[in-house]
């Protein structure tokens, strides 16, 4: 009785995380389409055509890999299932350390706009 009672309790607890989580993710993924869409705006004034700028790709792809993380996350906390529950809490970990150490980068180097870590030849 109590092992079920903490399984349940456990169940709702990580629906709510996941909740939360999903919600950040659809945030990240919104705020990524208005960003491009101000670049848009931006360089259709300028009448020049630019490349993206990286980062905008890299919200967009974080905000979708932490919503498809979110949905295995929910089958996780519905199933129980230990093996599902351990790679789910692996990725989500590695998601939140990737996501801390681009924030990191671009709030600390003073010079991140001008950095070129992707090759020349994916700049269409």
């Amino acid at each position: 009785m109590a092992g079920r009672l903490l399984r349940s309790c456990v169940q709702t607890a990580l629906k709510a995380v996941n909740s939360v989580l999903g919600l950040a993710g659809m945030a990240v993924i919104l705020y990524a389409l208005w960003m491009l869409r101000a670049w848009d705006r931006q360089v259709a004034e300028l009448h020049y055509h630019l490349p993206v700028p990286w980062f905008i790709y890299t919200f967009l792809g974080m905000g979708v890999f932490l919503c498809l993380l979110i949905c295995s996350g929910h089958i996780a906390a519905e199933t129980a299932n230990s093996h599902c529950l351990s790679c789910y809490t692996i990725f989500l970990f590695f998601i939140i350390i990737l996501e801390g150490a681009i924030t990191t980068d671009v709030f600390l180097n003073s010079s991140w706009e001008e950095v070129r870590s992707i090759p020349v030849f994916f700049n269409i």
